[in-house]
């Protein structure tokens, strides 16, 4: 399976979990948003290997992306629209948001 279709099923599972990632990408839906973007986020920036923090939302067209930088502060991304291109630099990857959000949301 390809990065993009990981993350749209949400592949893994049990026992595909990693202890220390660099990269990590969560589905936010509506009700988990809060969460996501306050004490999951703030756990995961805390983990000193966490490279880059991915939120993507299942309601609209639009992706967050929270990258560290060489000086351990935050930059925070906010990737909106089908003609955009989200760029995961933990992973070395560029995904077109049209082809991360085929077949997800209702014309």
């Amino acid at each position: 399976a390809n990065l993009v279709a990981a993350i749209r099923l949400g592949l893994g599972g049990e026992g595909a979990a990693v202890d220390h990632p660099s990269f990590v990408a969560k589905v936010v839906s509506p009700l988990s948003a809060s969460a996501d973007r306050g004490a999951t986020a703030r756990a995961y920036r805390a983990d000193p290997v966490v490279r880059q923090y991915v939120l993507l939302a299942v309601d609209m067209v639009w992706v967050e992306i929270q990258s560290r930088c060489e000086d351990g502060t935050w930059l925070v991304q906010d990737v909106t629209g089908l003609d955009s291109v989200c760029a995961f630099t933990g992973i070395d990857c560029t995904i077109p948001m049209a082809t991360l959000y085929e077949g997800v949301l209702a014309a």
